[in-house]
């Protein structure tokens, strides 16, 4: 699902999906009930508001290292699957972190899906000088 969600076009259609889902399967030797449930996940993640505001958005980055220096001199670094810059409804730029979570139960680790994105929200805010605001997606 991520490998097909980062390589497509976020205005791609089914067909698209499912030949770009059929690759990366091929590549990974995922089995064919796989194959199917990441071609029904990633249709319906390209149909979410959330990802048709990205698709319009002023600029769009996807599956970008960051890294970001906490106060007690430690560092963390991830890879922000999703991020877009938009004009808030105030008419202020910021930027949108996405983060797709693909886990079949997600509250079990809530919890720390949250606090990743919060990492990844203060990298990109002071990296860019600009608000940034996340959200974790269920593919």
């Amino acid at each position: 699902v991520h490998l097909t969600l980062a390589a497509l076009s976020l205005e791609a259609d089914a067909a698209a999906v499912r030949d770009c889902a059929t690759l990366q399967a091929r590549m990974t030797g995922s089995p064919d009930e796989e194959l199917e449930a990441a071609v029904a996940a990633v249709v319906a993640a390209l149909r979410h508001p959330l990802l048709r505001r990205a698709a319009a958005s002023l600029e769009l980055r996807r599956e970008t290292p960051v890294l970001c220096e906490l106060e007690e001199g430690r560092l963390v670094e991830g890879i922000v699957d999703l991020a877009f810059r938009e004009r808030g409804e105030d008419g202020r730029e910021r930027w949108v972190v996405v983060d797709f979570k693909t886990d079949p139960e997600l509250a079990p680790s809530l919890e720390s899906y949250r606090a990743q994105l919060r990492l990844y929200l203060e990298a990109i805010a002071r990296a860019t000088g600009l608000s940034a605001v996340g959200s974790l997606l269920a593919v």
